[in-house]
């Protein structure tokens, strides 16, 4: 199954897209919004359950750092998504 979707990528010429887009990595903030003060995002798709983030900051530089903010993430995701959220 694997070669025929690598196959069906290639042919519709998708493929090349893919692996530039992977080699770009992920967009910086000054890039999307230049000049504000949000120093990274998290964006979840629900039509196309993935999710996308920005460009670690020098802030987040840190295996420490990027793993409290990854948490910070979680618990903001576990509490929005409570069956009882008293945030709702």
């Amino acid at each position: 199954m694997r070669d025929a979707v690598v196959a069906s990528l290639e042919k519709n010429g998708l493929l090349a897209i893919i692996r530039a887009a992977a080699s770009a990595g992920r967009p910086a903030i000054p890039a999307i919004a230049a000049g504000s003060q949000v120093s990274h995002f998290l964006y979840k798709s629900r039509a196309n359950v993935q999710f996308s983030m920005s460009a670690l900051d020098p802030v987040f530089a840190s295996p420490i750092a990027r793993r409290r903010l990854m948490t910070l993430y979680h618990q903001l995701h576990a509490s929005v998504h409570a069956k009882h959220s008293a945030m709702r």
